[in-house]
């Protein structure tokens, strides 16, 4: 009788030892699987076309490719849906756009511009900054 509790209590104590093990894996597991799911990971958004609303719902701002035919542009906007900024680019370069309150508008231009080099051939240079107004 002795010797079949002695058996036994040995039993126990193996299945104990095995069962602490494969909750020791599992817990290992299930904190290796959580780090993972925290990794940074790179979430990439897209669409034709942004608009950021104020608290009263007005657009604020719009960047877009629709309107414009694929040329990106982003355009502010004031309290009353006027456009005051707009930054894009065309066949010339880039420019920026910038309106008043009453709607008069100063375009600035980069373009590139030709002149001379020394040996009298054209050069080019993307210094320049051209200012148009309307």
């Amino acid at each position: 009788m002795e010797r079949n509790v002695i058996d036994r209590i040995e039993k126990l104590e193996r299945q104990n030892k095995r069962l602490m093990r494969a909750g020791v894996a599992a817990f290992g597991l299930a904190v290796a699987g959580w780090a993972m799911s925290m990794a940074p990971v790179c979430k990439t958004v897209w669409a034709e076309r942004f608009v950021l609303r104020d608290a009263r719902n007005q657009e604020r701002a719009v960047l877009t490719a629709y309107e414009t035919g694929g040329t990106p542009q982003l355009t502010f906007l004031n309290e009353k849906g006027k456009a005051v900024a707009t930054m894009s680019i065309d066949e010339g370069g880039a420019f920026l756009t910038l309106s008043d309150s009453k709607g008069k508008a100063v375009r600035f231009c980069a373009q590139s511009a030709t002149r001379k080099g020394s040996g009298g051939e054209p050069e080019e240079s993307s210094d320049s900054v051209a200012m148009l107004s309307r």
